[in-house]
């Protein structure tokens, strides 16, 4: 009689493979199920409330975090560039009025310098508009 692959696989998996590596495989497709694989930073710039920044995790068992910023708090908004080694990255920041630390936008995704440039200027527009 003939069996089927599947079956044999089953059989060779339960009885033959030590009960360990069981385990850690089971770990390791239950990790590879439940993560996303990338993580999500967002910048929300409301005109006349504030700033919102939001930073996901790349799986789904740690929240992510999300972070608002009153207008009246904000003392300003730039982009700095700093050394890693031989690279120079470049990173939008938030003055926050009584923190020691900047706020740094996009911690992960670090985006290129002509990007921040673009979301500095809309976020600038939109906060410092003049009132009509």
């Amino acid at each position: 009689m003939l069996e089927s692959s599947s079956g044999r696989i089953i059989s060779i998996f339960f009885f033959q493979v030590n009960w360990i590596w069981r385990l850690l495989l089971c770990a390791a497709v239950t990790w590879l199920v439940l993560r996303k694989g990338f993580t999500e930073e967002s910048l929300l710039v409301i005109r006349g409330l504030g700033v919102q920044t939001s930073t996901s995790s790349p799986t789904y068992f740690w929240t992510s975090s999300t972070r608002f910023i009153p207008t009246s708090s904000i003392q300003d908004i730039f982009i700095y560039e700093a050394f890693k080694g031989f690279e120079v990255r470049f990173y939008l920041s938030i003055v926050v009025e009584g923190e020691e630390d900047v706020v740094v936008v996009f911690p992960s995704l670090l985006p290129r310098r002509e990007i921040l440039e673009q979301v500095w200027r809309g976020a600038r527009a939109c906060l410092y508009e003049p009132k009509s």
